[in-house]
């Protein structure tokens, strides 16, 4: 899937293949080490987790994305049961990852994701509720 703008979602069929995307892309080798993985929330907390405990979380959520070279998001889906509101999430906090400005240091910028994320998240749980409230009143 392609923007006119050059950037671009690569789909993977299984979180394995997403995964080994990741640790075959520049600069995503350091999160994973020793048998961790390691990332920032969107308060600059650096949190370390076993790798396979991630990848239950994961696949538990159902949905996992990260961003290659500031143009293209790398993205797996479980199936078409998993939320929208979920999936708009995790592809915005991607998309603010391509977005200028670019900031110097992880933290800010996953700071900066996590703002978005947060903003899709929230917009698309009120458009949801909206819209089921129209459809219940027979609009």
């Amino acid at each position: 899937m392609s923007a006119s703008n050059g950037r671009r979602i690569l789909m993977y069929d299984t979180f394995a293949e997403c995964l080994a995307a990741f640790q075959e892309a520049e600069g995503h080798q350091k999160a994973i080490h020793d048998g961790m993985w390691e990332w920032v929330d969107q308060f600059g907390t650096q949190h370390t987790i076993k790798i396979e405990s991630a990848k239950r979380k994961i696949r538990k959520t159902g949905v996992w994305a990260f961003t290659q070279d500031k143009k293209t998001i790398h993205l797996w889906i479980k199936d078409a049961t998993i939320p929208l509101h979920t999936v708009v999430a995790v592809i915005a906090h991607e998309m603010a990852h391509i977005k200028r400005p670019w900031h110097r240091t992880y933290r800010e910028e996953e700071r900066k994701a996590c703002e978005y994320e947060d903003i899709a998240y929230n917009a698309t749980v009120a458009a949801e509720l909206i819209i089921e409230k129209a459809a219940n009143d027979g609009r």
